[in-house]
């Protein structure tokens, strides 16, 4: 298993890695590093191909970013996911990473004031457009790949950053109440949460469709495209496809709502039941003699008794 290698790296230096990370957690000189999420905190382990694209100029780094995200595609469609998460971090570290300023933290172990934030300022509106796609885009999918992984709190942090940077990214949030409520210890506070977000969900993409119909009663005809701020890279085409994209997210969205709330309601019963369950019978007090025993059942309008 040693002998393992993940994307060209051995899995023992893999798990050098994990293991320096979890050096002196929780400890009072690393504590604003351990709130990072994960895919932020592996940006400090930078490969050489990594360190390149970061020295690059905008045009070759952003394709570089874009080359590691194609990779990745490739590779969550192969179920490689620990591959496909790699690059996918290795895309967001071209351009937003950590770096140490203490040469032998390897050995030492991570502390916050050795650690030094880099993201790069886009020149003008265009570029910090493509940058925000793409990140926007590449959390979407941080948070498929550890979600197939089983680490909900890493992808719900993924959605949490898309959001950052697009409020109104409708993916993010569908996204984010389906990977609450997944793991079977979910109980009625996730899918509080998950309706909560599936229900802004849906008024973001009716809000997205309204604009669509504006704009094509305003006789533009061209309209944006009526992109989700990012998404996850796909596109939508001219104003038609949009729609469409949209009406499709929209059913999706409302079907987990009808049964978001069915679910709801349905534990609310249960919890009415397993609630009413305490009041039953009479507790047994030493103090007090006990209580005759009933006698025979009376069945009206019969003659019998029951016995």
């Amino acid at each position: 298993m040693m002998d393992t290698k993940i994307d060209g790296m051995p899995f023992g230096e893999l798990m050098n890695q994990a293991v320096k990370l979890k050096t002196h957690q929780a400890k009072p000189d690393r504590c604003k590093f351990d709130k990072y999420p994960k895919f932020y905190q592996n940006s400090m382990f930078a490969r050489d191909e990594i360190l390149a694209a970061r020295a690059m100029p905008y045009t070759e780094r952003i394709a570089a970013a874009l080359e590691f995200k194609r990779e990745a595609n490739e590779f969550y469609t192969q179920g490689r996911l620990l591959d496909a998460s790699l690059k996918y971090e290795y895309a967001l570290s071209v351009f937003k990473h950590l770096t140490n300023n203490d040469e032998g933290w390897k050995k030492k172990g991570i502390l916050d004031q050795d650690i030094t934030q880099h993201e790069y300022t886009p020149a003008n509106e265009e570029e910090a457009l493509a940058i925000k796609d793409l990140f926007v885009s590449v959390y979407l999918n941080i948070a498929r790949t550890y979600h197939k992984q089983r680490d909900t709190t890493t992808a719900v942090q993924a959605c949490d950053s898309a959001l950052e940077l697009d409020s109104e990214c409708d993916k993010a949030m569908f996204l984010r109440a389906q990977i609450r409520i997944a793991p079977a210890s979910a109980g009625g506070v996730e899918m509080e949460m998950a309706t909560k977000d599936v229900s802004a969900a849906l008024k973001v993409i009716k809000s997205k469709l309204s604009d669509l119909d504006l704009a094509s009663s305003d006789g533009d005809g061209d309209g944006d495209g009526g992109g989700d701020g990012g998404g996850d890279g796909d596109g939508d085409g001219g104003d038609g496809a949009a729609r469409l994209e949209l009406l499709k997210r929209q059913k999706e969205v409302m079907r987990m709502l009808k049964k978001l709330r069915s679910d709801k309601a349905e534990q609310s019963i249960k919890d009415k039941e397993f609630a009413g369950a305490f009041h039953r019978g009479e507790l047994y007090r030493p103090d007090e003699e006990p209580t005759k025993p009933a006698g025979p059942m009376v069945v009206h309008g019969g003659e019998g008794t029951t016995g």
